[in-house]
């Protein structure tokens, strides 16, 4: 286009209203090129965009298998010296299980949100804390360990209840299905129970994030 315009220019056979035209060509010709142009790099940058958004998305998927596959674990490891062994025949809620023998089990240093209170309803998590406890002990034998009282004023063993090698007050609070709460003069594990309630609020995990605080 350009060279065309110039043969005509350099025959000196041109009118005013041929060169406005002939300069509005060259306007438009040049405006179409960067047109071009700005879009091939739009379209680059898009691709760019979707290459990387598509190995963020196979890294999550990755991360998430990891911690699919993880096993459970917790910073408190179960010695079986001064533990005596039991059955549980079922969960009652989050943090209270019935032995073979019959007797109730409250374990010590956490509180999980109600299922049976008349009073309160179900809470916030309640339901998966209770679940998630019936997973961990239902049908299975544990270790129970005491502190310094041996029941509470309903009648209930108070015990830190271990499954294998898992120390299951600490992990109901690590995972966030239920908050570390300390009642004197049972105490043995009231540091480590806050700790793990610190790492579940600063995750956000479980209750931490479903049920406002």
């Amino acid at each position: 286009m350009q060279k065309t315009i110039l043969q005509i220019l350099k025959s000196k056979k041109i009118t005013l209203p041929v060169l406005i035209l002939l300069i509005l060509a060259i306007i438009i010709e040049t405006l179409f090129t960067q047109l071009q142009e700005t879009n091939k790099e739009s379209q680059n940058l898009q691709n760019s965009n979707s290459e990387i958004e598509k190995q963020n998305k196979t890294q999550a998927n990755e991360n998430a298998n990891n911690q699919t596959n993880t096993p459970i674990t917790n910073t408190h490891q179960n010695s079986k010296e001064n533990k005596e062994k039991a059955k549980v025949k079922k969960v009652i809620d989050g943090d209270t299980i019935e032995l073979e023998n019959r007797q109730i089990v409250r374990y010590i240093g956490i509180n999980t949100p109600e299922t049976k209170d008349a009073r309160k309803g179900v809470e916030c998590f309640g339901q998966e804390a209770f679940k998630k406890n019936k997973e961990l002990v239902e049908g299975k034998e544990i270790f129970l360990e005491k502190d310094v009282s041996e029941k509470d004023k309903y009648g209930r063993l108070l015990r830190y209840v271990y499954v294998n090698d898992l120390f299951v007050n600490e992990y109901l609070v690590l995972e966030g299905y239920a908050y570390a709460i300390t009642y004197p003069p049972d105490v043995k594990y009231q540091t480590l129970l806050k700790n793990a309630q610190e790492k579940a609020k600063a995750g956000s995990v479980g209750l931490w994030a479903k049920c406002r605080q």
